[in-house]
Order: structure tokens, then sequence, then C-alpha cells
């Protein structure tokens, strides 16, 4: 079998292979085309739950959560103090498993690793870590994207005061109306986070189902700071009303930062900005959303604004990265939502992403050299979210009419992770494999559960006072009166006494409540349908059976079944209609005739088969921890020591 000498790993998050082909066979794809071609392909079972952390830190080292720790979206683990605050599992330092990256470099290879959960801080010596997500989805912008607007309800962004222009040096067309727009931290939702997520419209699936055993968050606001200011010119140029806008700082229209016409983006504006953290550097852009001919009404988006220091490891690749390939943006400035007027701008946002990505490993590979690339790209797991519902006939809240274009802007998040994929391409040669993988794929929910009032329903969880929600039942835990209580969104603890800070159940009832945990789930059911919401659930002494063992496991395991979703569910109700599309919660066999929730492998290049698909009759799924194995045994090396998976052989010649 022919040696590979370097690896690409685009991982794209949430991808299904129904979805795939569906778009290539149409030819909206034709690099995934490509790869089909000249590779091979399978579906592929994701770790339990199908969690973002969980299955990026798998892909990474071959080990099921039980070794690599990252089994929720942080790293709570039973019998925690109540007053700690976990480390999200995106952070290197969470990861207790080998990665492929590390076991490289004791074979003397260098690897660059860009966006991926689990690599930052590096633990590397010679490899390259940029544009880390070491606290979630939403790491290191300095402030979120903005849509300054003249509109008088200003819900979608801050709202604009113009009025005629003066004292402006240079020469100005009359009439021109002037205005001003500030930039800086002001009260506006915590930066890092799953609030933050959904504010930029990604969603950490699960993330917010822990949240039970601590008091509801006040919406405590940052202070309002400093701003930076721009002033803003509107002119007509053309005599038939205002059609240009002057974006300066400082009333001088001879030298703006950027002239714009409806529909354009200004040039990258790198300045020290307010923040939370002090005054950093950071860079934006500016588009010009919509302007009318009166001026009457303006929308100008003001993008994320990312630093342009500290944001790779080394420290010193950072401001070389944006010198030489440009700045970098995690999110798009405008959020995802189902009105799909400003979708084309966020997909002009996401192709510079996908662009920057491509031009940045190239780059290094010219001027510092890497053997294995690893890169995780999100966004198709934000449009999913958004979007996949509505397309699919099996969903409750399918749209008919609105399912066109709900399947286009899933197409467009598809055609640009084909971008990614031709770019990567032209970067390949004979002696290297090209793959992608995805963490989990996507499918609509049919019914939405509350797992804390179904505990508080058959007596294991007792709360106290305070107001609830549709999420979880009023007030705070009620420990003296509490037997089990969630531990994530697909684990659930025993109040354990000696244990918990708080505990009462005795060390010789623990399995009877593990038995009462598990009659719980097992016996809920949709009442109109008589279908169980849950799929299995088991003790932590079995939970190794899907991959589930240590400090951090819960002390009963479950997943749901197929069509169930965590979800707010109104009053005392524990399951209710379900209005979106999730992986996180449904057992990951979980398809439609639209989506799938497996996740997808597919590699090309020396020592690979050709124009071959797994036979699943045969041998089933891929495994999402077979990759690791599979990778390092085409390449030479020696897995990472935690690995757990096999080398999936009959892909390769």
């Amino acid at each position: 079998m022919a040696q590979a000498k370097r690896l690409i790993v685009l991982g794209i998050d949430a991808i299904s292979l129904p979805l795939v082909n569906r778009f290539a066979q149409e030819g909206s794809l034709p690099y995934f085309k490509r790869l089909m071609e000249e590779g091979a392909i399978s579906k592929a079972l994701p770790c339990l739950p199908a969690y973002t952390p969980t299955n990026w830190a798998t892909i990474a080292t071959g080990a099921y959560p039980g070794a690599h720790g990252a089994g929720n979206w942080d790293d709570r683990s039973p019998g925690d103090p109540l007053d700690r605050k976990p480390i999200s599992t995106f952070h290197s330092r969470t990861i207790t498993a080998q990665t492929i990256w590390e076991a490289a470099e004791k074979a003397g290879k260098r690897s660059l690793v860009a966006a991926y959960p689990g690599a930052f801080p590096s633990r590397l010596k010679t490899g390259l870590v940029i544009v880390p997500l070491q606290r979630g989805l939403v790491s290191h912008k300095i402030l979120s994207g903005e849509v300054y607007s003249t509109e008088e309800d200003a819900s979608q962004g801050t709202s604009l005061v113009l009025k005629p222009a003066e004292n402006w040096n240079g020469e100005i067309i009359e009439p021109a109306l002037e205005g001003v727009i500030t930039v800086g931290l002001g009260p506006e939702a915590p930066l890092t986070g799953p609030a933050a997520a959904r504010a930029v419209g990604a969603t950490e699936d699960g993330a917010d189902q822990a949240v039970v055993t601590a008091a509801p968050e006040t919406g405590a606001k940052h202070p309002q700071t400093a701003g930076l200011h721009f002033n803003i010119l509107l002119q007509s140029t053309s005599g038939n009303g205002f059609d240009q806008l002057l974006i300066a700082q400082g009333k001088d229209a001879s030298s703006p930062l950027a002239r714009l016409s409806p529909g354009q983006w200004s040039p990258w504006i790198i300045r020290e900005i307010p923040s939370k953290a002090g005054l950093q550097s950071g860079s934006m852009r500016f588009k010009l959303l919509e302007l009318s001919p009166d001026g009457k009404r303006l929308r100008l988006l003001r993008s994320e604004i990312y630093p342009t220091t500290s944001f790779t490891e080394p420290e010193s690749l950072s401001e070389e990265l944006v010198e030489q390939v440009g700045p970098y943006i995690e999110h798009s400035g405008l959020p995802l939502s189902l009105d799909l007027e400003d979708y084309q701008t966020i997909l002009e946002e996401i192709e510079y992403q996908v662009d920057w990505h491509i031009k940045a490993a190239k780059y290094l590979h010219e001027t510092k050299g890497w053997e294995i690339y690893y890169l995780h790209w999100h966004f198709p797991d934000s449009v999913q979210h958004r979007f996949l519902a509505c397309a699919d006939p099996a969903s409750p809240i399918y749209d008919a009419k609105a399912a066109p274009d709900c399947i286009d802007a899933l197409r467009q998040a598809y055609k640009l992770g084909d971008r990614l994929l031709g770019g990567f391409m032209q970067l390949c040669d004979n002696e290297t494999i090209i793959s992608v993988v995805s963490d989990h794929g996507h499918v609509m929910d049919i019914f939405y559960c509350s797992l804390a009032k179904r505990l508080q329903e058959v007596g294991l969880l007792s709360y106290s006072g305070g107001q609830g929600s549709a999420q979880r039942p009023p007030g705070n835990i009620d420990w003296s009166q509490t037997k089990a209580y969630p531990h994530g969104g697909a684990q659930i603890c025993v109040n354990l006494k000696g244990r918990e800070p708080e505990g009462i159940v005795e060390p010789k009832d623990y399995e009877a409540v593990q038995e009462e945990i598990i009659d719980a789930l097992l016996d809920w059911r949709e009442p109109e349908s008589g279908k169980r919401a849950v799929a299995f659930a088991l003790k932590k002494k079995d939970a190794s059976l899907v991959g589930y063992w240590g400090k951090r496991a819960g002390d009963v395991v479950f997943i749901y079944n197929s069509g169930f979703s965590w979800g707010a569910t109104k009053g005392d109700v524990t399951i209710g209609t379900a209005s979106g599309a999730h992986h996180g919660p449904q057992i990951p066999t979980t398809e439609t005739d639209l989506s799938s929730n497996l996740a997808l492998l597919m590699m090309a290049g020396p020592g690979v088969r050709r124009s071959f698909e797994r036979d699943y009759q045969q041998l089933s799924y891929a495994r999402l921890v077979d990759l690791v194995p599979t990778f390092c045994h085409l390449l030479g090396i020696q897995p990472p020591i935690h690995s757990q998976g096999a080398v999936l052989y009959d892909l390769l010649e």
C-alpha cells in the first residue's frame, strides 16, 4: 500500500450524507462529487450524545468520552461543589486523551490545527494552532456585529439618527445628511457560552441543558464604556436621491475610510477597540445593507470585531496572518433567522471565512511547513438548526410554501463547504490524504421534552420557590428533597450522600435510585401516540457499552428516541410539540427522507479505495472512533495512546 506523507482533515460540522448526495447529484457540489468518485465514503456513528465537543474530541483522539473527558459541554463531575464554575470542553485542559497531532509530533510531523475544539491552549511544542475555540463557539470576538438603522423600532440593531450635515472638511455634495455611530462594549450579551452563541446565530446544542443546578441568570449587563466614534455622511452623487455613504473618523470627506453604495463592503479597518479587557486591537468592516433615496431608511452593518493579536500559538503568527492573509471573523455580524432577507450577506461573510482558512493553510504550509492539518468549520450546523425543520416534510412545522427557500438556504451552506473542499483539494499532491468528516448529522424534532419536569413529576427532583420557565420548574433545587438531578442533557446523577455537597441518598440505596431513574425514563411516553421518549437508559456501571465511565460520567446515561428532543414545554407538561431541529438529544441512527443524524466520512488519497461506499448491511456504519486509527495507519505512525477505534480496512486498498 502506498504511504501517505500528509493528511488534511476538513471537519464540517453537522453535514449528512443524504444532503451531500442530494446537492451533489443536482450539480451544486462538484468537489464533493469528485471526492466521492476518487475516494471512499461511509455514514459514521457518532459517540453519544451527538454533541459537538464530544465528537470533535473523538475525531481528534480516536477515544470514547470516558477516555477523552468531553461527554458534556463542560468538565462538570458528579459531586462538584455547587459554586464551582465548570470549564468548557472546548478547552484543551479538559481533554484527557492524547490527540493525533500530539502523536504525530512524536513521530516528527508538524500539525496545523484551525478553529478546532480542544486544541487551545496548545499542548504542542512545534505545532501551530490558529483561531482557537477554547471557550465554545464564541471564543475570541471582541464585539458581536451590529446593524445601525434609522428605523424608529430598531429592534434588529442600534438606532441611528441623521441630521443635515454641517462643518465637514473637503468637498461634499449638498444636500447631505450626517450621523455618528459608536463602537464599544456596551450592555450586550455575555461574550461566551450558549447565550452568546445564540446571539450570533449559532447553537451550542445541549449546553444550556446543564443549567438546572443553579439559579437562573439575572441578566446582568456589562457596564457601558467609552466608545470609538465614526462619522457617516449620506450624499447624492447622481442627483436622484441619496446613493452613497461615507464613513470617516472625524468630519473629513476628503479622506474617508470608505465610500459605499448599497450592497458594498468597506475595506477592513483596524483600530484599538474599547472592550471588557481594556483596549484591544481589532478588525472590522462595514456593509451598506440598504439606503432609500430619501435617506429615511438606512441599514449599515458592522461586522463582528475580532482581535488582530493573540489568536494563534505561537502568538507571533497572529499579526503575520493578518498582514499576509487578512483579518479573521468567527461569525457573521448578522444572526441567522427564518427571515432570508439578509442571508446573502451572511453567505458573503462566511465565504470570506472559508477563503481565509484556505489562504492561511497555504501560506503556513509554504512558510512554516505542516504535514497534518485539522480544521473545524461550524457554519452548516447553524444553518440546519434554523432551516432544516421547515424544509423537512416529516417535521411538525414543515411549510410547503417556505420549504424551497429553506432547502436553498441549506444548499448554499453546503456549497460553501464545497468551496472549502475545492480550495484544499488544490493543496493536495499524490502523497496527501484528504478527508471530510462531520461530528454528527442533523434531524428535525417532533416532540420537546423537559427532563427536569419529568424528574420532578416522579418525585426524584424538587424545587423550592422562585419563578419557573417553560424549560424547567420554578425556583432552585431543594437538595434536601432531591434524589436525582440532570447532569447535562443526556445524563443524570444520584444525589449521593458522601459524594454530593448536599447528598441525601444513602450509599446502600444508590443502585435502587438508579433503577428509579431508569424506570422514570423508560416509562416516559408521549400521551397521544404512546411513544417512548427515551430509547435506552443505562446505569453507570453498564455505560461503558456506549463509551461512558470515569469520574465525569453521570450515574445514568440515556438517549432520546427518534423525534424526541430537549426543549421548552408549557406548564407542568413534560412532553410537547416541537418546532425545530437538533442533533444532540436524538439517537444518532435517526433518519428521515431528507436528512440523517449520522455523521459522515469521506477520504481519498494514497491507499484509499476509489468510488467505494461501505456495505452497511455487512459491516454497519463506520464509527468516529475509527478515524484516527485509520489516518495513523495511512500515515505509518503510531496512533494516540488512548485511541480505542479500529482501522477501517474495508475503505483501503
